[in-house]
């Protein structure tokens, strides 16, 4: 890599005036970044450093739930919360229910009762026999 490469990363949202401060970032010396590996779209890691190979049946698999969960909504089984939901829990890391249900003005109750409402449908529509 060349040693005056460098990576500016914005201290304020994208919106502030140019005369904003910005915070440089040394990429030569900063440990994560000598950690970080390219992004390889054919290797799933559910745990970092443990690749594994991304199967066709996974790829199947991944399709026939999305499938499902448009399936629910043609449905009305799922809503648009229940898509947000599903959509935060898929978030790394994943947010707490607390912090789901802070971001979507909910009870946390009200967001562990739908994830396992959403856990209840979806099995039971990818596998009618079950």
């Amino acid at each position: 890599m060349s040693e005056d490469l460098r990576f500016e990363i914005a201290s304020q949202p994208p919106a502030c005036d140019q005369n904003d401060r910005h915070k440089v970032i040394d990429l030569e010396a900063d440990e994560v970044f000598k950690r970080t590996v390219e992004l390889d779209e054919e290797v799933f890691c559910p745990v970092p450093g443990q690749a594994s190979p991304i199967t066709q049946k996974t790829r199947d698999d991944a399709f026939d739930v999305m499938e499902t969960l448009l399936d629910l909504v043609t449905a009305g089984k799922l809503d648009k919360t229940d898509l947000k939901i599903i959509k935060m829990r898929n978030c790394s890391p994943m947010p707490s229910m607390r912090a789901i249900a802070r971001e979507l003005n909910l009870s946390p109750d009200t967001v562990s009762q739908r994830i396992g409402h959403i856990k209840a449908l979806i099995p039971k529509e990818l596998h009618p026999k079950m």
